[in-house]
């Protein structure tokens, strides 16, 4: 099945390894997805990803990256009818309908205006799943394979060794205590500054 993927997707699945997104991630590391992209996406993959406040191991980043590359599909987009709200965006929109992938996977479902859609499905990491498993027709789908058998999957390019996951864990924890960690689906909260009182010189009698 071809899909899009979203980069918040991809952050959240490497933050937290036992959740829906990363589920996504193994099954496309895995051959049951094929995920299209062009230059422009591959190119935001690789700069989010290596964002030093995720602390990503680089070579997991890589090695996802390569597995894209070799399993993927690359994709002459084709120009939207009309604008997204964040520009940034529409990359994954144009390659999506370029090729009619099945879904376009994304945390940030608002970003994406039914009204812009032009008839593509655009969908949350847990609707995918559900869509995907109701497809008797593909690998995995209806009964074939259940959510616990995806994640006792052993892929390489998703191990991670507990050292890891306990620097991604404090990193999470760090950055939601400042306000500056974004879940997908969520806003970005910026801490709220101390507003300073000037000192006012009282004048002379």
């Amino acid at each position: 099945m071809k899909v899009v993927i979203d980069t918040n997707v991809l952050v959240s699945a490497f933050l937290s390894p036992s959740g829906t997104p990363a589920e996504i991630v193994r099954m496309a590391v895995g051959g049951d997805l094929r995920i299209c992209y062009d230059l422009r996406i591959l190119n935001e993959y690789k700069a989010v990803l290596g964002r030093a406040k995720f602390s990503i191991p680089h070579r997991l980043s890589t090695k996802f990256l390569e597995q894209i590359c070799a399993l993927g599909e690359s994709v002459i987009p084709l120009s939207l009818k009309s604008n997204l709200p964040d520009r940034s965006d529409e990359a994954f929109l144009e390659v999506a309908l370029a090729v009619q992938v099945a879904c376009l996977i994304t945390g940030n479902l608002k970003h994406f205006p039914s009204s812009c859609r032009q008839g593509m499905r655009v969908v949350s990491p847990a609707e995918f799943l559900e869509f995907y498993r109701d497809r008797p027709d593909l690998p995995g789908g209806s009964v074939k394979t259940s959510r616990e058998e995806y994640r006792v999957r052993e892929v390489d390019a998703m191990a991670w060794t507990s050292a890891e996951v306990d620097r991604v864990i404090q990193t999470i924890r760090h950055e939601t205590r400042t306000g500056n960690f974004n879940p997908i689906g969520t806003k970005t909260r910026k801490p709220v500054r101390p507003i300073k009182r000037r000192a006012i010189k009282k004048g002379k009698t």
